[in-house]
């Protein structure tokens, strides 16, 4: 089964219906949190290999967003041809069964726990609840056939590591104390948003707002005598 990239799609993909299971056929998350989010709660509940579950009328849903100007390629897993997805579980890269158990079986999942968990999670969608995990976005049931699923991955997108510094860029010592003439901005610190990425142009802003005040700051000092 070879890997393919979940995510990294716009907020409106993150509304698809889907659910996302351990190994073990269990849900573990909010499904249409932030993939970085997801990824904690991965690590969190050691499910560091897991599997997305999804059903035909995701894939529907999911050619509804082209008139929006999502790329059909990322409206359910980057790498995937969703408009041939059979080419895609001929190829290893998904799985594909009329019946959640039949799914269950072809990838290796208990049937009757992902039977369990996927009618739990139907019933509280119908109603619009979902009382494990609080979901709110692509709260919908899973009945339509075929049924596919594929592996997840915790990944590395960037790093948000680096440099402690105050609002005036200047970087701190492990006691918080200015280190007299250090400057970071960007990557290089750690940055408004702690070690958490938030999403595309985080580092952008970063690295121009505290590039510029590092820069102004460092223009200020006084020269070495």
């Amino acid at each position: 089964m070879r890997n393919v990239t979940l995510r990294g799609a716009p907020d409106t993909a993150l509304r698809l219906p889907n659910i996302y299971v351990t190994g073990e056929g269990n849900r573990f998350c909010d499904e249409s949190s932030y993939y970085v989010l997801v990824s904690e709660q991965m690590i969190a509940k050691k499910a560091t290999t897991a599997y997305c579950i999804f059903d035909a009328e995701t894939v529907k849903r999911s050619f509804d967003l082209v008139p929006k100007g999502i790329e059909i390629t990322r409206t359910i897993a980057l790498g995937l041809d969703t408009a041939n997805l059979d080419k895609e579980v001929q190829a290893g890269r998904l799985w594909k069964g009329n019946s959640v158990a039949e799914l269950a079986r072809n990838m290796g999942i208990d049937a009757a726990r992902l039977e369990q968990t996927v009618s739990a999670y139907n019933a509280n969608a119908e109603q619009g609840k979902d009382p494990a995990f609080n979901r709110k976005k692509g709260l919908s049931s899973l009945k339509t056939t075929p049924y596919y699923g594929l592996k997840i991955n915790v990944g590395v997108v960037c790093h948000d590591g680096g440099l402690n510094i105050n609002p005036k860029a200047q970087v701190l010592d492990t006691y918080n104390d200015v280190i007299p003439r250090l400057y970071a901005a960007g990557r290089d610190s750690v940055g408004i948003f702690g070690g958490r990425y938030i999403g595309s142009g985080g580092a952008l802003c970063d690295f121009l707002t505290f590039g510029r005040i590092a820069g102004m700051n460092a223009a200020l000092e006084k020269p070495w005598s």
